[in-house]
């Protein structure tokens, strides 16, 4: 390579593969960030295939624009621009999201967290069967824990940890419903074993 754009035309170079992508799918292509470190070389990368594609789209570049220079270089090209402050769009979206978008990360953290303490996911899943029984025994459904296969128990330090999520996270806990239906579900002779 002897000069930048020598380097630019290599990168941005249509593989067979990525003409076929850009070919099947729908709608125009809109890269926000354009004008960025990468955003130019991945602008015109989108560009090429979709010419190449024999379908007519438009490219667009979504940036700041504050340097005109720029936004003249991608228009001469045959990318369309459109002038937005992805910022200040991110920081308004924060101010009315974020709330909502923090207790969804929250319940996310906690499933997470139970599923880890309950289906054994670092041992391989290996115990899962026993995680759910214990679960089920505490709340007097279940006289004990043991399943099909004796060899799948919990493994070591597993109590502590469904202690700790338990008492963590008592929104994914509903021992209450199950005390107040127990009766219901269970005859009393199988209530009165558990122990």
């Amino acid at each position: 390579m002897k000069s930048v754009a020598e380097l630019e035309a290599r990168l941005t170079e249509a593989s067979t593969a990525l003409v076929d992508a850009m070919a099947g799918l729908e709608g125009d292509p809109l890269l926000p960030g354009c004008s960025g470190k990468m955003g130019p070389t991945l602008t015109h990368l989108a560009r090429r295939p979709v010419e190449q594609s024999g379908r007519p789209r438009r490219v667009i570049g979504a940036a700041r624009f504050s340097n005109s220079e720029a936004r003249g270089a991608f228009e001469a090209a045959g990318i369309e621009t459109v002038a937005v402050d992805l910022l200040e769009a991110i920081k308004q979206a924060r101010r009315e999201f974020l709330p909502s978008a923090h207790a969804s990360l929250t319940d996310g953290v906690a499933v997470t967290d139970a599923n880890a303490a309950f289906l054994e996911a670092a041992n391989n899943y290996h115990g899962c069967i026993a995680g759910i029984h214990e679960l089920l025994r505490r709340q007097g459904l279940l006289a004990g824990r043991c399943g099909l296969d004796p060899n799948e128990g919990l493994s070591p330090g597993k109590l502590f940890e469904i202690d700790q999520v338990l008492a963590t996270y008592p929104s994914l806990n509903d021992d209450a419903f199950v005390r107040r239906h127990l009766d219901t579900w269970l005859p009393q002779a199988a209530i009165s074993q558990v122990g």
